[in-house]
């Protein structure tokens, strides 16, 4: 039996590039697993990942705040929005090289 086609994979097999609204790493993956080739990250973005995930990143900022003591709190948000689309990118990488 065949698998169905989502209708992301629909698209891509008429060509279509299309990118994850999230870098929250599972639903990345599952984007990528239906043929995402990016991902974009806004300031929403960056709390849906930090809800999503609180354990990991809220240690990130913890982190980045004793790396950068005389950070503001936008500093550090900024140095969190760079952690997060690391984490994407690396993901992502694969995909870049294939293409």
């Amino acid at each position: 039996m065949t698998r169905p086609v989502s209708k992301m994979q629909a698209a891509v097999s008429l060509g279509l590039d299309f990118w994850s609204a999230s870098c929250e790493l599972k639903q990345l993956r599952d984007a990528m697993e239906n043929g995402a080739v990016g991902a974009c990250l806004d300031l929403s973005g960056v709390l849906e990942t930090l809800e999503a995930d609180p354990e990991v990143w809220l240690s990130v900022v913890d982190d980045l705040a004793q790396r950068h003591p005389g950070s503001t709190p936008e500093d550090l948000v900024w140095r969190l929005v760079d952690a997060m689309a690391a984490g994407a990118a690396a993901m992502l990488d694969p995909v870049f090289r294939r293409s």
